[in-house]
C-alpha cells in the first residue's frame, strides 16, 4: 500500500489518532444513512487533509475487517467495524482521494457507514444495523428457538456480539423456558446483563412447536411444571449463592452460587402468553406480560384488563409489553402488497403446525391472510401507524417490539420501512 502523504501504514492503531483541527460544526455529529441507497456516502470538507490525500490501494482477498484497519491508519482515524461486517475484498485503486477510495470500498460490499467528526470516529455496518440506529430504536431483541431449521442464530450468543457494538440501545430476548437447563441458561442471562451493562429485559414462554419438544426429549404435556421449576431455580440462582432445590425435574445443591447479573435481583421478566390464565400467571410471577403477534386487537383489549385485575389481585407492580408485525409504506394497500409474499407463506405455516391450538377462538390463524392482518398487524402509511400505536398505549402497553421482516424477504425492503418508521416514532418522542 502507498500514499502520498506523511503517513505510515505500519503506524499502529495503539498510538490513537490526531486531534481533529477545524470546525466541526460544518459536518454536523452525525451524517445519516442516504435515503435513496442502502448506504452512505461520507462528505468529508477539505479540511481535513488526511481524509483527502491521495492512496494507492492494490489488495487481493484481503478480510474486509483488515482493509477497514489500513484505512484507519491512513486517514489517521478510528474505524469501529461492526460484529455483523464480514468477508474478504480484492480491490485495486490508483492515486484515489482516500474519502473516495473509502466510499468505494463501502459500495463494493454494500456496507453503510457514520461518521462523528467530533470524535475523530467512523462506524461501519451492514445498512440495516445502521438505519435501525439513525430511526431512533430503542432496543433490539431476538426470539428464541430451537431445532428450527437453518434461520435462527442462537439468542444469546448473537446479542452477545451486537452488545458490544450497539452501546446505546437496549437489549431483549426471548426464551422458550421448558427447553433450557435452569443453570445454564441463568449463567448466560446474568453474563449477557453485564455485556450490555444492565439493559437486557427476557421474556419467557411455554413453547408450543410438538417437534421442539420431542428434539429435547421432552414430553410437551410437561411444559407448565418445567416452566415453572426452571423460573424458580433460575431466580434463587441469579440471588443466593448456597441454596439447595429438590423439585420433580431437577435436585440442584449450590456451595458457591453464579456471577450475578449486574440489574438487582435480576433483569426485567416478561411472560409471553396467549390464554387468560397465562396472564394472570405474569401478573403473579414475573414483572410483566408480553402480547403475542399472534393476538388480535380485540382479545388484548379484554386481557389488559384481566392483567389490571390480576395485578390487584396479587398486590404486584408489572407492565404490558406487545410484539406486533409491523410494515410502513406509501398505503396500506401497498404495505400489503410488498409483505404479503414472505408473511403469508410464515402465518400459513404456523397454521398448519397447530399454532392456533392455544388461542382463543378470536385470534384463530386458520383463515384469509387478509383477515390475518386486520387488527393485528400495524401496517400502512405514518399516519396509519402511529394511530394504531396509539390504540396500544390506550390499552395500558408501555413498549412495542416490532418484526419488519419475514423469512425470504429482501434486506432492502427490510431497510425502507426501518427507514420509514424513523417518522412513527418522531410522534412518540
Amino acid at each position: 500500500i502507498k500514499t502520498k502523504g506523511q503517513i505510515e501504514v505500519n503506524k499502529t492503531v495503539e498510538m490513537g489518532p490526531k486531534p481533529v483541527i477545524g470546525d466541526t460544526e460544518i459536518l454536523g455529529k452525525r451524517k445519516k444513512i442516504s435515503s435513496q441507497k442502502a448506504r452512505n456516502y461520507l462528505l468529508i470538507p477539505d479540511e481535513f487533509e488526511l481524509l483527502k490525500q491521495k492512496v494507492t490501494l492494490n489488495f487481493k482477498n484481503l478480510d474486509y475487517k483488515e482493509a477497514m484497519n489500513l484505512m484507519a491508519k491512513m486517514g489517521d482515524i478510528n474505524i469501529l467495524v461492526g460484529d455483523e461486517v464480514a468477508g474478504s475484498i480484492t480491490a485495486k485503486l490508483v492515486n484515489v482521494p482516500w474519502d473516495k477510495a473509502f466510499n468505494a470500498l463501502l459500495d463494493m460490499k454494500s456496507y453503510a457507514a457514520d461518521i462523528d467528526v467530533s470524535s475523530n470516529l467512523i462506524r461501519v455496518h451492514t445498512p440495516q444495523t445502521l438505519t435501525a440506529q439513525e430511526s431512533g430504536f430503542d432496543g433490539i431483541w431476538g426470539a428464541g428457538g430451537h431445532a428450527s431449521g437453518d434461520g435462527m442464530l442462537n439468542t444469546t450468543l448473537l446479542l452477545s456480539r451486537l452488545s458490544g457494538k450497539l452501546t446505546n440501545m437496549e437489549f431483549g430476548a426471548l426464551y422458550l423456558l421448558p427447553l433450557e437447563n435452569p443453570v445454564t441458561l441463568a449463567e448466560e442471562i446474568a453474563a449477557l446483563d453485564v455485556l450490555t451493562e444492565g439493559k437486557l429485559t427476557i421474556a419467557v414462554s411455554l413453547g408450543w412447536r410438538e417437534f421442539q419438544f420431542k428434539a429435547f426429549g421432552l414430553d410437551p404435556k410437561e411444559r407448565l411444571p418445567r416452566f415453572l421449576e426452571t423460573l424458580e431455580i433460575m431466580k434463587s440462582l441469579w440471588q443466593e449463592t448456597t441454596f439447595k432445590h429438590e423439585g420433580r425435574f431437577y435436585d440442584l445443591e449450590f456451595e458457591r452460587g453464579i456471577k450475578k447479573p449486574q440489574q438487582k435481583p435480576y433483569p426485567k421478566i416478561l411472560i409471553a402468553a396467549n390464554a387468560d390464565v397465562g396472564i394472570k400467571r405474569s401478573a403473579r410471577i414475573a414483572n410483566g406480560w408480553l402480547i403475542s403477534t399472534r393476538a388480535k386487537y380485540e382479545t388484548i383489549a379484554r386481557q389488559s384488563l384481566l392483567h389490571k385485575d390480576a395485578l390487584a389481585e396479587y398486590n404486584t407492580e408489572g407492565t404490558i409489553w406487545a410484539w406486533r408485525e409491523c410494515y410502513v409504506h406509501e398505503s396500506k394497500a401497498k404495505a400489503i402488497e410488498t409483505i404479503r409474499p414472505y408473511a403469508e407463506a410464515l402465518y400459513a405455516d404456523r397454521a398448519s403446525l397447530g399454532h392456533a391450538r392455544d388461542l382463543p377462538d378470536a385470534d384463530r390463524l386458520d383463515t384469509s391472510f387478509d383477515e390475518i392482518v386486520k387488527d393485528r398487524f400495524i401496517i400502512g402509511d405514518v399516519e396509519e401507524c402511529v394511530e394504531e400505536i396509539k390504540r396500544y398505549e390506550s390499552l395500558g402497553v408501555e413498549s412495542i417490539i416490532f418484526r419488519m421482516q419475514w423469512p425470504e424477504m429482501p434486506q432492502e425492503l427490510t431497510i425502507n420501512t426501518i427507514k420509514k418508521m424513523k417518522e412513527v416514532i418522531k410522534h412518540f418522542r
